[in-house]
């Protein structure tokens, strides 16, 4: 998980007072993790998908924009905070949703290259993740994913479809 080394570049921003452990972060978002995705799909039977997806798509946002001021404010436990929020809204709205609109509007052949697409996309963040660190500084990262959340959640808003109810046909 590149928590850890985010977290660790984080530290480099903030007075030792203010820093957070690194390894025991990386484990408690780890557990958070778990809990929340195994959470996550209980949550799809109580709300409609789109709502769900634009305020996870909000609060995503605003966790990470959070997470980029409290760099800039030095203070570590509230990134670490805003990190646990944004794990808890993200399994709980598009986390979980997207495998299940897949499954319903794909073939299994479009699902195998959406699927090999999604999982190389993640690996991808891994590797440019540690570069984005190194070039725009923690901070500036997270005002990128911020960015890039705020235009998923126009996207949503704009061209994803209601098809609660609808028919195949």
């Amino acid at each position: 998980m590149y928590s850890n080394r985010i977290i660790t570049n984080i530290n480099l921003y903030v007075p030792p007072e203010r820093m957070v452990s690194a390894n025991e972060s990386t484990r408690f978002l780890g557990l958070i993790q778990i809990i929340a995705s195994l959470l996550g799909f209980k949550i799809l039977k109580i709300f409609q998908a789109k709502n769900l997806i634009l305020a996870g798509l909000l609060v995503n946002f605003l966790c990470l924009a959070s997470c980029s001021f409290f760099i800039y404010n030095q203070n570590g436990w509230m990134v670490v905070v805003c990190a646990v929020i944004f794990q808890i809204s993200f399994y709980f709205s598009f986390g979980p949703i997207h495998w299940t609109f897949l499954g319903e509007i794909l073939s299994d052949v479009q699902f195998g290259v959406i699927s090999t697409a999604h999982y190389l996309n993640g690996v991808e963040i891994s590797i440019v993740t540690e570069y984005m660190v190194q070039s725009m500084g923690p901070s500036g990262m997270f005002i990128f994913y911020a960015i890039m959340n705020l235009l998923g959640f126009a996207f949503i808003y704009f061209y994803m479809k209601k098809t609660n109810g609808l028919t195949d046909k």
